[in-house]
């Protein structure tokens, strides 16, 4: 909207009443409102989603300024140029800052997610935006939860934040550009004025500093009269940080809230003092105001002070002499107060955060005072360096010529002084400090340096050159100088300042006993040399060595850098990787890291190594390794840091990509060592667009022939997929593929002989193998190669792999797979991982396009991602998922926590879930209701809503307190629950009786309404069952009186009564009642028992794995003969006193038939039958097939003919399914069963012989016993396995196809 009165009010300013000749003065002023009105409305137009912005502000500056005037007596006269300012200026600062913001709104302060993609300027508003840590995560966090006016209110609070510290917005060509006013330098100085600190404008250590006269302008008097004038107007997207801390929390303030209180506000003059009256929306507006009041009295106060040494500032003795807020309080609205009390604020104990901050709790090593030390120090050789290049470029100096050349230094010295009191020095030959550092920046803990007035004002005039200046600060003072006191009781600083001149100022001395305690600053007179040395006096007992924490910290020094300690020392050379650091990863217990061979990079930020290297912080470690380089992330690139700066919070990933990519020529260059195939595999998958370049750079450059396991191949025509030093795996199509380029490029020289026409085999990227895995990963399972590829493959390996998904599919098409259509369209959405994962966190396991998205997913990924669930059923259905819901008809905001609850299997909110294919068990139905605290037919109604179907007899399922008690195993209401699949035992059903205190055809009947099964024996127990001590041993399997309970299905066998019986020191029989009135089927008839005890050996021999404990012998099942055989080995008894014996305990035992009679066992059936064929565990098993190899094995171990072997162990009731008409098995050579075996070892595990031998593991057996691949596939039909005919399988041009 254009500002409709400027024009006017710059026509009737009252200033005009006081100028003598003011026609021609107020003509261009009206013209200059005319044009600055059209460039604010052309800003208001682009800033419609601003709620910071303010269309009254200009006016109310205007308004401000002509009050102050009306307080001047008559007598005090203003020049014409004088009146322009006044008149203009205003509205010249309103078009500025809101044509700056207009200009940046480029940078979607709206959504501060971090962007992949972003511009330069985004990205220095992110940066910036994390500085501001509680704005940024609640920013993100409305973003995700869908509150985007919340988002916008911070995202735009912080921009205008932003701009306001961009060193161009005072430049003239940025004023004239922004507000079409050819401003020239004093103009820009005022408005620079206006906005700066009190103390500003009684500086004149500036050379552009406003000057008490200047011509017909007394410009510091102007710049006074708008600076109050601005205090006055109250500008809110200045106001103190307390508004932006209290936007987005639980009760926010708001932009209109502000902006309402501010335009409602009112001056009123009471004898020589203004009070502000204001109605405050929230309690941080009125701290925020009495702040902003105090900083207005402050500039008042200045303003007096010039009066008393500058006769032209005479008239603002005539102006108030102070500010006062007594009328701010609450609005109040039908006589209620908006808040009780604005001063009622969460405050920390200043002394004990201090020791926290100093102390071990916060930083977790002492040692990092030294990190701390040296990243002062670097801060202070930058702002030197950027100074001393503005004054060489600028040739401002005093002598008018180029400055000497200027040479950074850092040096650590530490030892004992004369006292014998350890110190540790660290000097820096840099900018130095002077009064104001020391007292506002040094001392100040939490305060910037950016902070600083003069630091903007500087950077604006370095901003002046092309290029510009730029210094990009690392460490804050404060905190950072409270961690020195975790290793010294006392701190001496001696400093000498780098004026704006380039001259040394004054040498300064300051003694720090500690934190909150009081310093002197001692002037030690005119200084030659600038620069700091800070001196931790360190304490008793404090054994720390500055050398050797910074040969851990310091990897790449950015000025020469040397520390001594008096023993050993260490020097770094500016922009080298360190020695130290190649060096470090020796210890056995520290993985390897950097090592030998590293090839630097031009520009001193990459450094490829041949182990795992690290992205450093301005040279520092800080925690976050990478595999092959050492990235240097400095000035401009510095990532966010802990608050103890030994990790990396945050970093651009694009920024090292982009770093990495131009570092490849300095790798690829000739006679460089470092690259081969399995350093260029390791890299691949995670920088995959790098490892393509490098691998393509590397044959172009002469780097074609690589080693590959003792073998030297052609790189060009191998290509890079994977380790191929290994075995070669994947579905068929794919190993023919990397067989038949391997080959053709030199690879299995012994073993295969490539074809002319095998080099033509499509060459492989190293990016390759991410593309063709399922997961995007490098590793099985990989694609199809008939099947086509899903779109959201496309998109998954888009985001691995840095390329678009149109580029993705059209290197499938290359390799010879169909990509979906669609591709050019699909797009990219940043939640595209969520909403496609399982567990909606954006990583495996992934979703199946081939099966339906379930409802619960979609309210779970709208849930994660602040997302509508119509926006994320049209991304999945855009990506190619089948969506079977129709959330038009749904009530979608009816869904809650809950509902997710109750459809997962496990009522814990998360996978597995329900499959909306099976009906909701009556049980699942019932622990969910409990769980939820719903009855049963609303939990069944809420499941029926969520597109689930129900076990019929859910309409009569009701809910009862007990519940939970009876399905539980332990009787506790917790899992362990009752398997639906597996009858009920018994002594649960006594036991959930007794503990609910029901009879137990009850507690039967109610858990058969479950869907159990349980005994019919228990619907003849009347009323409680009161167990007995004993009753929970008897009826558990092992006699411990715990699960696994006996098999309630089953009838009780004979052992488990006799074991029962000698556990319990009962009789058989009175066993065996008491567990019938338990409910346990006993069908042995007490008086038939031919045995009342056990023998030693009964427990093994009734054992599955004779050795006396569970499992045990089926007695439903008839004891073969080779068990028999086997227990009599184990027990050296007979084989028929075995055979009587199990006979006796109740098991049913063969004499005849369906085997060999025990009068027919062989001395060598043990050995035949045993896996080892050493005649003991473990054993073949009866139910699977006897292998080739084992009968061939036999053979040769009992030295007869594989025939007899292999009828003797059908006789013995194994399954042997080998024609051993159709194998020569006298020509089986030993190294046969070494190909015939999958570890190649000679041993078990064998191939399957009913599956195609793999054409991998042709190949590792050829080159197991160097022999040709032919001769292995000959070896191998002989012995029956069919083997691929190598011939018609190779060559393979693409892993693709058919």
């Amino acid at each position: 909207m254009v500002p409709t009165g400027w024009e006017t009010n710059a026509g009737q300013h009252t200033v005009w009443g006081r100028v003598e000749d003011a026609s021609t003065f107020r003509d261009q002023a009206v013209a200059l409102a005319r044009e600055l009105a059209a460039a604010r409305g052309r800003a208001g137009a682009s800033l419609g989603d601003d709620p910071w912005q303010d269309d009254d502000f200009g006016d109310r500056m205007s308004k401000q300024v002509q009050q102050l005037i009306a307080l001047l007596p008559e007598t005090v006269a203003f020049s014409g140029p004088e009146a322009l300012l006044l008149v203009t200026v205003p509205m010249l600062h309103d078009v500025l800052w809101n044509g700056l913001a207009a200009q940046e709104r480029g940078v979607e302060p709206g959504d501060l997610e971090p962007s992949q993609d972003a511009s330069s300027d985004r990205a220095a508003f992110e940066r910036f935006t994390q500085t501001y840590a509680q704005p940024h995560r609640r920013a993100l966090a409305a973003i995700r939860a869908g509150r985007r006016e919340t988002a916008a209110e911070l995202g735009w609070w912080l921009l205008h934040r932003w701009i306001g510290r961009r060193p161009q917005a005072y430049q003239p060509a940025t004023i004239a550009a922004l507000t079409g006013f050819a401003a020239d330098g004093r103009t820009a100085e005022t408005l620079r004025a206006i906005r700066a600190d009190p103390a500003f404008l009684n500086r004149h250590d500036r050379p552009e500093s406003l000057l008490s006269v200047n011509g017909e302008v007394r410009e510091r008097l102007i710049g006074f009269l708008l600076a109050i004038a601005r205090g006055l107007a109250i500008e809110v997207t200045v106001l103190p940080e307390v508004v932006g801390e209290h936007l987005g929390i639980g009760d926010p303030v708001t932009a209109s809230q502000v902006l309402e209180t501010v335009r409602g506000a009112r001056w009123d003059l009471r004898g020589a003092t203004l009070v502000l009256t204001a109605a405050c929306a929230h309690p941080s507006i009125e701290v925020a105001l009495r702040a902003h009041i105090d900083t207005l009295n402050q500039l008042l106060a200045e303003a007096q002070r010039a009066t008393g040494r500058d006769e032209a500032m005479l008239p603002l003795r005539h102006l108030p002499n102070r500010a006062a807020t007594d009328d701010v309080g609450p609005l109040v609205r039908d006589g209620v107060p908006a808040y009780q009390s604005a001063g009622v604020r969460f405050r920390l104990a200043e002394d004990r955060v201090r020791e926290l901050l100093m102390g071990e709790q916060l930083y977790g090593d002492p040692a990092l005072a030294i990190r701390e030390l040296y990243q002062n120090a670097l801060d202070a050789c930058r702002y030197r360096e950027a100074r001393t290049e503005y004054l060489t470029r600028a040739a401002t100096n005093e002598q008018g010529g180029q400055k000497p050349p200027w040479d950074g230094r850092i040096r650590f010295t530490q030892g004992n002084d004369p006292d014998g009191r350890g110190y540790l020095d660290c000097s820096d030959n840099g900018i130095g400090m002077g009064v104001r550092e020391l007292s506002e920046v040094f001392s100040q803990a939490g305060v910037r340096l950016a902070d600083l007035p003069e630091f903007l004002e500087e950077q604006a005039e370095w901003a002046r050159l092309d290029p510009p200046v730029q210094l990009f600060p690392n460490s804050r003072f404060g905190i950072g100088v409270l961690s020195y006191f975790m290793l010294a009781d006392e701190l001496t600083v001696e400093t000498c300042r780098m004026g704006r001149d380039g001259q040394a100022g004054e040498r300064l001395r300051v003694s720090i006993a500690g934190p909150g305690s009081l310093f002197r600053i001692q002037d030690l007179g005119p200084g030659t040399e600038t620069g700091t040395t800070v001196r931790l006096h360190l304490r008793e007992g404090v054994t720390v060595s500055a050398v050797e924490e910074l040969r851990k910290l310091l990897w790449v020094a950015e000025f020469a850098t040397d520390a001594t300690d008096g023993v050993q020392s260490q020097v770094w050379a500016p922009g080298e990787l360190s020695a130290a650091a190649e060096d470090l990863g020796d210890d056995e217990d520290e993985e390897e890291r950097v090592g030998p061979g590293v090839v630097a990079a031009e520009g001193s930020r990459v450094w490829w190594c041949r182990n795992n290297g690290a992205l450093l912080a301005d040279g520092l470690y800080a925690g976050k390794e990478i595999f092959g380089a050492v990235v240097n992330l400095n000035r401009d690139l510095a990532p966010r840091l802990s608050v103890d700066r030994t990790k990396i919070l945050a970093y651009r990933e694009d920024d090292v990509d982009r770093l990495l990519w131009e570092a490849v020529p300095a790798l690829t260059a000739p006679g460089t060592t470092l690259l081969g195939y399995e350093w260029l595999c390791r890299l691949a998958p995670v920088r995959p667009l790098v490892a393509d370049l490098i691998y393509e750079q590397a044959i172009e450059r002469g780097h074609g022939k690589w080693e590959m396991d003792g073998e030297t191949v052609d790189a060009a025509v191998t290509g890079c997929f994977v380790a191929n030093d290994g075995p070669v795996g994947g579905p068929d199509e794919l190993v023919e593929w990397r067989l038949t380029a391997l080959a053709a490029g030199g690879r299995y020289r012994k073993v295969l002989k490539p074809g002319p026409d095998w080099k033509r085999a499509l060459r492989a990227r190293p990016s390759d193998a991410l593309l063709l895995s399922v997961d995007v990963d490098g590793t099985g399972p990989w694609l199809d190669p008939v099947d086509i590829v899903p779109l959201v493959h496309l998109v998954r390996a888009a985001r691995k792999t840095g390329r678009s998904a149109v580029e993705v599919a059209a290197r499938l098409d290359q390799l010879g797979f169909e990509p979906s259509v669609g591709a050019e369209t699909v797009g990219v959405d940043p939640d595209d991982l969520i909403f496609t994962s399982r567990d909606v966190d954006g990583t495996r396991p992934w979703l199946q396009p081939d099966q339906s998205v379930h409802l619960v997913h979609l309210l779970r990924a709208a849930h994660r991602t602040g997302r509508s669930v119509h926006q994320v059923v049209a991304r999945l259905r855009r990506l190619g998922f089948e969506v079977d819901v129709d959330v038009d008809v749904l009530p979608l905001e009816q869904f809650g926590p809950k509902d997710l609850t109750i459809a997962s299997r496990d009522l814990d909110g998360s996978h597995p879930w329900l499959d909306p294919r099976e009906p909701v068990t009556l049980l699942h139905l019932l622990r969910a209701a409990h769980k939820v605290g719903l009855l049963a037919d609303e939990t069944a109604a809420r499941l029926a809503l969520l597109g689930y179907p129900l076990d019929g007899g859910w309409e009569t399922l009701t809910t009862e307190p007990d519940d939970l008690v009876l399905i539980s195993r332990d009787l506790d209401s917790t899992s362990p629950w009752l398997d639906l699949n597996e009858e009920v035992a018994p002594v649960h059903v006594l036991r959930a009786a007794e503990r609910s205190a029901r009879p137990v055809t009850e507690v039967a009947a109610r858990l058969r309404s479950f869907g159990f099964r349980l005994p019919e024996l228990l619907d003849a127990i009347e009323g409680v069952v009161k167990l007995e001590p004993e009753d929970l041993q008897l009826a558990s399997r092992d006699l411990d009186g715990s699960q696994p309970w006996l098999d309630s299905s089953r009838p009780v066998p004979l052992i488990h009564l006799l074991r029962a019986a000698e556990a319990t020191g009962r009789e058989v029989r009175e066993v065996a009642t008491r567990l019938a009135a338990c409910g346990y089927r006993v069908d042995i008839d007490p008086d038939a028992i031919l045995i009342d005890h056990l023998e030693p050996d009964d427990l093994t021999i009734t054992s599955e794995d004779l050795d006396g404990s569970d499992p045990w012998l089926d007695p439903m099942k008839p004891i073969p003969t080779i068990r028999i055989l086997r227990a009599a080995q184990r027990t050296r008894r007979s084989v028929h006193d075995i055979a009587a014996r199990l006979t006796f305990l109740g098991y049913a035992v063969s004499l005849q038939g369906g085997g060999p009679s025990l009068d027919q066992v062989e001395p060598d059936d043990l050995l035949i039958t045993s896996r080892d064929l050493d005649g003991s565990q473990p054993w073949l098993d009866l139910d699977e097939q006897v292998p080739l190899p084992h009968l061939l094995q036999a053979a040769r171990r009992v030295r007869r003919p594989v025939h007899e072997i292999a009828a003797r162990l059908e006789t013995l009731g194994y399954t042997v399914d080998v024609d051993l008409s159709s194998i020569a098995v006298d020509s089986v050579k030993p190294n046969d069963l070494l190909l015939a075996s999958t570890d190649l070892d000679g041993s078990r595990p064998w191939l399957d012989a009913s599956q195609p031998v793999p054409l991998n593991h042709l190949l590792a057996a050829a080159q197991k016993i160097r022999k040709p691949i032919e001769e292995v596939s000959t070896r191998l039909r002989a012995l029956g396995y069919s083997v691929p005919d190598v011939d018609s399988r190779l060559p393979r041009l693409r892993p693709g196809g058919v």
